[in-house]
């Protein structure tokens, strides 16, 4: 009988004791850039949010007016829901322009949301703290990793094993390899490399520069030469430079007024192109850097390729036969190389010699070197001039 009464007793307790109820919360988070320059504009993003639906707020965000000036935004929010029910959600966006250096922090001041059924919620506040840098505090940050952290070519052995601090690399590739893939990674993420690719090869050395370039802007170069296997290789001198012949066609681009063919260098066929107008014979020449230039070939000699076209003319410069009264010797640049020819004092137009393609014809033409445009010269017309200037000085 105790037993009961001891049971009935504890129940009754347990009914007339209050029940202590958990407020509805809320949370107001800050968040946007991080990091920005001196000038630059600083975002914050402002979001209210629950479980529970909410029916009116109100807080003031807090930030240093010292390093951040408000462009766009309220920092005083006082707002409401006029969804039926309520909202669980609401953003707003601040920008300010950013004055100086330093760290600015930007947070949740006063508060109180209210839920939808008009009961005070619990509330928590968040901050953002932005850190503003000058220019050269910027780049001072700026990552100077330019190592690469491996080289590949294919499937072929490099020489030496590649070292992030070995800047020199070979890799000797079949006779029959036209093209090969140069691949590379670099050590840091936040820097770039060119040079990369499918890179076409010919007979003997290609050189190719992979430049990497790290985030601060400083660059660091490796150097790698393809060798593609050549067992008989023709070494040439042209004007005390080395070059080796070209045996592969698909190395060469055929220039207009020329057609494919072949020509044999001692026991060797290579190819070549020719121009049955002027009889003039091209081959392909390689010099040490890779590059591959055309020559004139004749009489076993090499002459280096000038072409010039200008409206319908295609002319390729030789020398001089012989010099017109009156013309000193000088020098120009005509795609990109020096030039021998010849001037009169105070003109700006040049004497040169040259080859008509399209004709096959030798002659003199002036070339303007601004105009870049080239005209038959008269030098008969141009020695009847002078001989009719000398009688009148002669008073004849």
């Amino acid at each position: 009988m105790k037993k009961k009464l001891l049971i009935l007793l504890s129940f009754i307790c347990l009914t007339l004791l209050p029940f202590k109820v958990e407020a509805a919360s809320a949370n107001i988070s800050v968040s946007g850039t991080s990091t920005a320059m001196v000038g630059s504009t600083v975002t914050i993003n402002v979001n209210l949010s629950s479980s529970t639906p909410m029916g009116s707020w109100q807080f003031l965000i807090d930030y240093d007016s010292s390093m951040l000036q408000l462009s766009s935004g309220n920092v005083r929010v006082a707002d409401y829901t006029n969804v039926s029910g309520g909202e669980k959600s609401k953003s707003y966006t601040l920008k300010f322009k950013a004055l100086k250096s330093g760290t600015a922090k930007v947070s949740v001041g006063s508060y109180v949301v209210y839920a939808y059924d008009e009961s005070e919620m619990s509330v928590t506040g968040g901050s953002k703290s932005v850190k503003i840098m000058s220019q050269s505090e910027l780049e001072a940050t700026y990552s100077k990793n330019n190592n690469l952290s491996s080289i590949k070519v294919d499937e072929y052995e490099l020489t030496p094993a590649f070292n992030k601090n070995t800047t020199e690399y070979k890799v000797t590739v079949p006779s029959n390899v036209e093209k090969v893939n140069v691949s590379a990674v670099c050590e840091d993420r936040k820097s770039k490399v060119s040079g990369t690719g499918e890179i076409e090869v010919a007979e003997g050395e290609n050189k190719v520069e992979l430049i990497v370039t790290a985030e601060n802007g400083s660059t660091k170069k490796y150097n790698l030469v393809i060798n593609v296997e050549d067992e008989n290789p023709i070494q040439v001198e042209v004007n005390k430079k080395k070059y080796s012949v070209v045996k592969r066609a698909s190395s060469l681009t055929k220039p207009d007024l020329f057609e494919e063919t072949t020509i044999k260098i001692g026991d060797i066929e290579v190819p070549g192109f020719v121009n049955k107008t002027s009889k003039i014979t091209l081959i392909g020449l390689k010099d040490e850097g890779g590059n591959i230039s055309l020559f004139i070939y004749k009489n076993k000699k090499y002459l280096e390729f000038n072409e010039v076209k200008s409206d319908s003319l295609s002319i390729i410069f030789t020398d001089m036969k012989s010099v017109p009264k009156k013309y000193t010797k000088t020098k120009i640049k005509i795609n990109d190389k020096d030039m021998v020819a010849y001037k009169l004092k105070g003109e700006d137009k040049v004497l040169v010699y040259g080859i008509n393609l399209s004709t096959g014809k030798e002659n003199y033409y002036t070339y303007d070197k601004n105009e870049k445009t080239l005209q038959i010269f008269d030098k008969d017309k141009y020695e009847n001039n002078l001989n009719k200037l000398w009688h009148e000085m002669k008073g004849e």
